[in-house]
């Protein structure tokens, strides 16, 4: 073990000092540069190559063409980048007389898209007289030259190279003579891609320079810090409300893939950089991981992260909480305590097996995480459900097949999987693969060793004293019968392993036991004949007194959302508000909280009250009128609501819950209500509706929840009656008022116009 951490220490260090030591090149631009006496200039254009020429003076050439990778840096950021080096030389195949290089001029693309040279034997006679009558104080040195053309595919470049004939070395003796080497920086390229190069010279004298360089890849380069292509995508875990995934460093401009999996089940998804994934929470098991590497990158590093194997301080980092004192407000707060549910998922997923084949019987365990349990053989009994646990056991594997010598089919042999104590998987063999038919009426299940006889019962195996010859000297008749039906060999054999141990079940018929029955079925009615009177008594009384409220409504948190349509509707809201919070209910009313919202603005305070309400299991009302449901489809038109509120508070309140009946996760957390005849938008048909004040024996039901059963008819009339008595002239007052404004078209609060509206204060 300890050389296997040495290696990979050791390979680690190699990687890295392989690829810090690449070379940098820090500009934008193509460069190039030649050693010797050679002058190089680098253009880009457009490269064909034309047919091969035969040369009747010296002429360059080229040979030896290298590549390797380099970086070209820009700023903070670098990229792979491909550097070239091709050797020159001077051929004198076609003699030793060298002519200057202005015997042709510069190339260049014509109209057709091929490349031309002009050679100065093309000069019109008039020019070249004009040049032979110019007079020069000196004469200039004269040159060879050559244009090389270097093409990668995506690009290609132009370099004219030229040496001074003073520095050409004259070697009869050699007719290719090496002059120095071309170096150009540098051809783009992407991590782990192959780059195709061809070099050649125009005026073409022989075949192309061929080669395939191999760029480096990002499991390399990833350890340089500036190259941001081979960066690895940083995981952000979130397990408010739901479990998802996602990155930190990405956008929508870039995708990533995602891999989910445990043993079982894989999930992949390709995601743009700005996405999530909601893990379904039935694959949430203790061997979770989650791998993510870019698409775009053919050898994309892959960071790989299992949530419940190290989640304590990891857990908080991928989360985003390395500071945080209390994880709910960083939102790992419902994945504290996750053990039960992550083991109980373990076992919604796995599978189990069983059947003969080969006259053996074979059993299967599948898992979605690789868990150490017990596998045993257990007896279904006939006459009950409780199948009794046979002292043959071995450990299991999940992913491994195992085989049970030595058993005796029959549809009552079953196979149970224990984990933790707990029986968690029972399989029994099916009737056509027992090949007996023996039907028990009343059985008991005997372990013989070579030493005793035990009757089994539940984890229990009582000793019988027998010989082979000779009855027990016990009076008691029940074990008598057992022993008789054994030494009869009128028992089934279960199982035995060769070595005088075996287990058999036999029929016996338990007198005593249904005496025993008998006596304690009677004590029993004689108790219940006495305490029958207590407990009539207790019964009325129950029926006849109230339940305390706090044990009803537990103080429950409630809160109401609503449109502030005008004063009138505003004090039949803080009435019915007013009225639930008598019963020990937590009334969140934003007119109670005006100097609050203020001070954060109305947006936060929403989100951070329905938090509250799903992490207290509380419940939101939504109440709707008619100016609620004019202002909710102005909402959905144009997700506003521009100067209809004083405290925008409803349009908030949408932009806050809306997305819950969306994505369905609104369930068991909202309620609608409303006071007389309101149509209800669609989209919160499937909630529970209340009209009110009708409905309110209904809704202090659904206010109980789980505790409504407390609630009995009377005291539910008792307590309905007081809130609508309350309610009853608040809903007068504003039902006239509503009347009157409809009839006089008066501008109301919402409408717009200049009426002034009520400012609450703010407490």
């Amino acid at each position: 073990m300890a050389q296997y951490i040495m290696n990979a220490v050791i390979l680690t260090l190699l990687l890295n000092t392989g690829t810090c030591t690449l070379e940098r090149f820090h500009s934008s631009d193509d460069h190039v540069s030649c050693t010797g006496n050679l002058s190089c200039t680098v253009n880009n254009v457009l490269c064909m190559h034309g047919d091969k020429e035969e040369a009747n003076q010296p002429v360059m050439i080229i040979g030896n063409m290298s590549s390797q990778t380099v970086l070209r840096c820009i700023d903070d950021r670098c990229m792979p980048c491909v550097k070239v080096e091709i050797d020159i030389y001077v051929d004198f195949s076609a003699g030793n007389v060298i002519e200057d290089c202005d015997d042709y001029n510069e190339c260049y693309d014509d109209i057709d898209g091929f490349l031309t040279c002009d050679y100065l034997d093309e000069i019109s006679e008039e020019d070249s007289n004009n040049k032979s009558n110019e007079v020069s104080d000196e004469t200039p040195e004269l040159s060879l030259c050559a244009h090389v053309y270097i093409d990668s595919i995506q690009h290609c470049v132009w370099v004219k190279v030229s040496i001074p004939f003073s520095s050409i070395p004259l070697k009869p003796e050699e007719n290719i003579v090496k002059l120095g080497t071309l170096m150009f920086s540098c051809f783009n390229a992407s991590p782990e891609s192959d780059v195709n190069l061809t070099a050649y010279t125009v005026p073409r004298y022989q075949d192309p320079l061929i080669s395939m360089h191999p760029v480096t890849g990002c499991k390399e380069l990833r350890f340089i810090e500036e190259v941001k292509e081979c960066g690895v995508p940083s995981m952000y875990v979130s397990t408010d409300r739901n479990f998802s995934v996602g990155i930190r460093n990405g956008s929508s401009s870039r995708s990533y893939e995602l891999m989910v999996s445990h043993n079982i089940t894989t999930i992949r998804k390709r995601l743009k950089g700005d996405e999530r994934y909601i893990i379904p929470k039935e694959h949430l098991v203790p061997c979770l991981c989650i791998v993510v590497w870019w698409s775009n990158q053919s050898d994309a590093v892959r960071e790989r992260y299992c949530p419940f194997l190290n989640r304590n301080g990891d857990m908080r980092e991928k989360a985003g909480c390395e500071g945080c004192k209390e994880c709910e407000e960083c939102g790992v707060g419902t994945l504290q305590n996750p053990d039960n549910y992550l083991e109980e998922n373990i076992w919604r997923l796995s599978t189990f097996s069983m059947a003969v084949k080969d006259n053996l019987l074979l059993y299967n365990f599948s898992a979605p995480c690789n868990v150490s349990a017990e596998i045993s053989l257990c007896w279904k009994y006939s006459h009950n459900s409780h199948c009794q646990e046979l002292p043959i056991r071995k450990k299991i594997w999940s992913l491994d097949p195992q085989v049970f010598d030595g058993v005796k089919f029959h549809p009552s042999i079953c196979i149970q999987v224990k984990y933790k104590d707990q029986h968690q998987l029972v399989k029994c063999l099916p009737a056509n693969d027992s090949h007996n038919d023996i039907v028990f009426q009343e059985e008991v299940i005997l372990h013989k060793n070579a030493a005793s006889l035990c009757l089994m019962e539940k984890h229990v195996c009582t000793p019988l004293n027998y010989s082979t010859h000779e009855m027990p000297s016990t009076n008691d008749h029940f074990r008598q019968n057992i022993v008789k039906a054994y030494l009869s060999n009128r028992c089934f054999k279960i199982w035995n392993d060769n070595e005088n141990n075996e287990v058999v079940v036999c029929s016996v018929v338990k007198r005593q036991r249904w005496l025993v029955f008998g006596l304690v079925a009677m004590f029993c009615v004689l108790i219940l004949a006495i305490a029958s009177t207590k407990t009539l008594t207790k019964w009325v009384k129950s029926m006849t007194s109230y339940s305390p409220l706090g044990d009803i409504f537990k103080d429950r948190r409630v809160w109401i959302i609503y449109s502030p349509d005008d004063q009138y509707y505003n004090k039949l809201v803080r009435v019915f508000a007013a009225s639930l919070m008598d019963l020990h209910l937590n009334v969140v009313l934003d007119q109670w909280h005006r100097r609050e919202m203020s001070s954060i603005d109305p947006m936060p305070w929403y989100h951070h009250q329905k938090q509250r309400i799903f992490r207290e299991n509380g419940i939101i009302i939504l109440l709707f009128d008619e100016g609620a449901l004019q202002s909710f489809k102005r909402w959905i038109s144009t997700s506003q609501l521009v100067n209809l509120d004083p405290y925008t508070s409803f349009g908030a309140a949408l932009n806050c819950i809306h997305a819950d009946f969306v994505d369905g996760s609104a369930q068991g957390h909202y309620v609608v209500a409303s006071f007389g005849q309101t149509s209800i938008p669609h989209i919160f048909n499937n909630y529970p509706k209340f009209r009110l004040p009708s409905d309110v024996k209904k809704l202090l039901q659904e206010l109980a929840g789980i505790n409504r059963r407390k609630l009995r008819k009377n005291q539910l009339d008792h307590l309905s009656t007081r809130v609508k008595k309350k309610l009853k002239e608040p809903i007068s007052k504003y039902k006239k008022i509503s009347t009157s404004l409809n009839k006089s078209e008066t501008p109301s609060m919402n409408s717009g116009g200049t009426n002034a509206v009520e400012m609450l204060p703010l407490i």
